[in-house]
């Protein structure tokens, strides 16, 4: 993806978290505030200039790339309690904010940071470009990959029968965001981790997922607060 387009999704999570900031200082959104920050984290240190920068501070050990894989982690964990929230009455959705979903989330970043750690890298490299075929980093992307591919998996079924059978369109329409960005996650995780094409394919698909979730998420949460102002039914579907 080139440098310059990856600023518009930044902007653009930038612009959506800075319009909940006056939400948050109410005690209000701050899941969503949260999910664009680091959304906005994400994406900014996939900027070559920026990742520089950041790791430059951290001693120019790649330690960037730790924070950046981290906090996509922290992303897809309150994006899928979040939306696991609105299928409680679905099995796998409960699986995502159970003991269980929290122990995948644990063993991702344990996995994450040990891949890290024995990796050789000793040289600053945006994305890990200098050492893609290395069987550290090939280790580290793919525990990179675990508990976003463990939330689409729970949560795809709900979100696609809430796509055919909820009632409010709303529902419909984040659900549709919601299964479109599990779906690309899973895309994600089944494509080859070699080769420059498939990298570049992978990089898009996780931006356009992670946008197509939040949106998804964000969606509802303006549902619901519209809902709350009348007699408030479950957005829970469907039943």
């Amino acid at each position: 993806m080139s440098e310059a387009i990856k600023w518009i999704p930044l902007a653009l999570c930038l612009l959506i978290a800075a319009s909940r900031f006056r939400a948050v200082t109410r005690g209000e959104s701050r899941s969503i505030f949260a999910v664009f920050m680091l959304t906005s984290g994400v994406i900014a240190l996939n900027i070559s200039d920026i990742y520089l920068a950041v790791d430059r501070v951290l001693g120019e050990r790649n330690y960037a790339y730790l924070l950046l894989r981290l906090m996509l982690l922290g992303v897809f964990a309150l994006l899928g309690i979040r939306t696991a929230a609105g299928y409680q009455h679905r099995s796998t959705a409960r699986l995502v904010a159970a003991p269980a979903g929290y122990a995948v989330l644990g063993v991702s970043a344990v996995v994450l940071a040990a891949a890290f750690l024995l990796s050789d890298l000793p040289v600053s490299s945006p994305g890990l470009s200098l050492y893609r075929d290395a069987p550290g980093v090939l280790w580290l992307t793919k525990a990179g990959l675990l508990y976003p591919a463990f939330v689409a998996v729970c949560l795809l079924r709900p979100t696609a029968e809430a796509v055919l059978r909820a009632r409010r369109v709303p529902v419909r329409v984040s659900s549709a965001l919601l299964l479109l960005g599990f779906v690309l996650v899973l895309v994600i995780t089944a494509l080859p981790i070699e080769g420059r094409r498939v990298e570049d394919a992978a990089t898009v698909l996780s931006y356009t997922a992670t946008l197509s979730i939040a949106a998804g998420i964000t969606v509802l949460w303006a549902a619901r607060r519209r809902e709350h102002r009348m007699p408030p039914p479950s957005l829970r579907e469907p039943d």
